[in-house]
């Protein structure tokens, strides 16, 4: 018999451990960085040379926390600006030496836990795997 009360617990469960560490800051080498700062360092590093303005709309937050948060990362050592070839006006934004390793050590956790999620989704039959993915995507919904 189905007990929706212990699902529900279960998944109370998991969305306090993935919001805990959403707001926790990691440490990459010395430099602790919130979720909101790596993440910046990674669309950066995907982008090389992004002006301020593309980085705002890729991100979907205004110029002013973009140019704050730049602030942080240029201050931290990790982000360089510099002046565009193309306008005097237009700043492009860099990963410094240290920014790479950063980026490329978050790459590296990416990987891994697909890996390590990839490994646990090939123990489901494709019955289940099929019906995991159809109940993800309707809570997706229901919590949109």
């Amino acid at each position: 018999m189905r007990n929706n009360d212990d699902v529900m617990e279960l998944m109370e469960r998991l969305l306090n451990k993935l919001m805990r560490g959403y707001y926790s800051k990691r440490k990459y080498g010395p430099y602790l960085l919130s979720r909101a700062e790596l993440h910046t360092v990674v669309a950066i590093g995907k982008n090389p040379g992004i002006n301020l303005i593309s980085l705002a709309n890729l991100k979907g937050v205004t110029r002013s926390a973009a140019s704050q948060m730049i602030y942080k990362l240029v201050k931290k050592g990790l982000v360089i600006k510099k002046v565009s070839e193309h306008s005097d006006k237009e700043i492009q934004l860099c990963l410094t030496s240290e920014g790479t390793i950063v980026y490329e050590k978050h790459q590296e956790y990416h990987r891994n836990n697909r890996t390590n999620i990839g490994l646990i989704l090939d123990q489901l039959s494709d019955e289940n795997y099929e019906g995991f993915v159809k109940m993800i995507n309707m809570y997706d919904k229901m919590v949109e």
